[in-house]
């Protein structure tokens, strides 16, 4: 049934001509990878393609642009044109891309192609499967239904969002269907090593210093089950720092031995940023759930619009109120 949908999407992919393939905001390896896969697929077979975010590519991630790609993070250089279909990707509700409800209108067709189960089926044709590693897998599949060119940079790009969105192989997501794909992904001439040197092996001296000082204010809680760690806005001032350079911090809190969850909070100027990593049989978005968020068993987010100090007291109270993993 689930491949019957994803050959329907296809279908409509082959009778229509522009589209617009848009990632959700702070985005990540697989919701870049996924874009940029998809949209260069499309631009080789002949498509009009705009690729979105209303943030700017990552750093990590850059090294996947090239010229089949038309990328920009400003809605204003397509907000005249009209496209045939738009498709979302690795977005669980419209509320992770905030222009939605104009790209809506500008759209005859909305495709919506993740694998979170808190997914909200806000597209015409929505591809939901919780089951994969990551959207970028979904991507791949899609790719081969259509009979598409699979060429070194979209292999690049697949790879990369499998490799992110499953910790290098390391995640529980990480199953049979991951390490056969990534086996055809090498047959393209990738190398695994190169992606990863670029995203793990690269980072910029500040988001060194930046870390230690979240680190500094870690802590843990509920029988040191539960570590949370958290860094304030002026501290991200401090040294410069955009968003994307607190990427991966909260998997440091579940590194350590005994934690089964962890925490990190990010302060920003209308409210704070909760990211949720967990282990063994916790499930990380029961509790993103108890703030408006959500996401997958070991990974999930959330966003509170009040400051750290009130977001710090919300969380401690609710973990004790409960019971959570006690």
């Amino acid at each position: 049934m689930k491949n019957d949908l994803l050959k329907k999407i296809g279908e409509v992919i082959n009778s229509n001509h522009s589209f617009l393939i848009i990632s959700h905001k702070n985005p990540d390896g697989d919701t870049i990878g996924s874009n940029f896969a998809l949209s260069e697929s499309l631009t080789i077979e002949g498509k009009d393609v705009i690729s979105y975010c209303e943030n700017d590519v990552p750093e990590d991630f850059k090294f996947l642009l090239n010229e089949n790609i038309n990328f920009t993070n400003k809605v204003e250089d397509f907000s005249n044109k009209k496209f045939d279909v738009t498709i979302a990707v690795d977005g669980s509700d419209k509320k992770r891309f905030s222009e939605f409800d104009s790209i809506r209108l500008s759209s005859k067709i909305i495709i919506n192609i993740d694998h979170h189960k808190t997914n909200e089926y806000f597209g015409d044709y929505n591809y939901v499967d919780v089951d994969a590693c990551s959207t970028a897998s979904i991507i791949y599949d899609l790719i081969n239904i259509l009979n598409f060119k699979i060429n070194l940079n979209i292999a690049k790009s697949i790879y990369t969002g499998i490799i992110t969105d499953t910790g290098s192989f390391r995640y529980s997501n990480t199953n049979k269907r991951t390490f056969k794909i990534a086996s055809e992904l090498m047959e393209y001439g990738i190398n695994a090593w190169e992606i990863a040197e670029k995203i793990y092996e690269n980072i910029p001296y500040k988001r060194i210093r930046l870390l230690s000082e979240a680190l500094n204010n870690l802590y843990l809680t509920a029988n040191n089950k539960i570590a949370i760690m958290s860094v304030t806005k002026n501290t991200l001032k401090k040294y410069n720092a955009t968003y994307e350079d607190t990427d991966g911090f909260v998997n440091y809190g579940r590194s350590i031995k005994g934690v089964e969850l962890s925490i990190f909070i990010r302060e920003e100027d209308n409210g704070c940023k909760l990211s949720f990593r967990s282990k063994g049989n916790i499930d990380a978005s029961k509790l993103a759930e108890e703030f408006g968020g959500g996401g997958h068993f070991n990974a999930a987010g959330a966003f509170i619009e009040k400051p750290l100090d009130e977001v710090l007291k919300i969380i401690n109270n609710t973990i004790s109120s409960k019971n959570y993993i006690l």
